[in-house]
């Protein structure tokens, strides 16, 4: 995606060992196969999917990979938050890096609290 490939920092992840991930996972597959539905989510059916949270920095490598599929899970029917945390880079909610961080969580745990539906009282 453009973010990755116009990227320029090195926090936690290059743009060159991004490059190299991809490469050792999809090497095998030629160029024009990676579209596939079976390699890339991007391209796959979508539909009938659980809500779902996109949660990326705005100096993130791959903000461009959440946004797209973002707009792909609402295109499919599903529901999707996206949140672009500003100055927040990759593994941001997983590395203490202050207030982005804690903005992170923050989205996470109000994301769960909305989706998640407490099991069925049982009476005996």
């Amino acid at each position: 995606t453009p973010s990755l490939l116009e990227h320029t920092r090195d926090i936690i992840l290059s743009k060159e060992s991004m490059m190299a991930f991809v490469e050792a996972g999809f090497g095998r597959i030629p160029m024009d196969e990676r579209k596939s539905p079976l390699v890339s989510p991007l391209y796959a059916n979508l539909s009938l999917m659980p809500p779902a949270l996109f949660l990326t920095g705005n100096i993130e490598q791959l903000v461009d990979d959440s946004v797209f599929m973002a707009a792909r899970w609402r295109r499919a029917g599903n529901t999707a938050e996206l949140c672009v945390v500003d100055g927040a880079c990759h593994a941001f909610t997983i590395i203490p890096m202050g207030e982005v961080t804690d903005e992170g969580i923050d989205h996470i745990v109000r994301f769960v609290q909305k989706h998640l539906r407490p099991a069925p009282l049982r009476l005996n």
